[in-house]
């Protein structure tokens, strides 16, 4: 087996913000519904 071989459960582990972030931002673009939700919940926490 290849010395730079990464299991996949790690590599998600390693990268896991980065695809939370993307997956938030896709459904903000996607979905009206869910980006005036997180509109409303930025303001709350100000």
């Amino acid at each position: 087996m290849d010395d730079n071989y990464c299991l996949l459960p790690e590599r998600i582990s390693e990268q896991f913000s980065e695809i939370d972030s993307d997956i938030v931002m896709d459904l903000s673009d996607a979905n009206p519904e869910y980006a005036a939700l997180k509109r409303q919940m930025k303001e709350l926490l100000h």
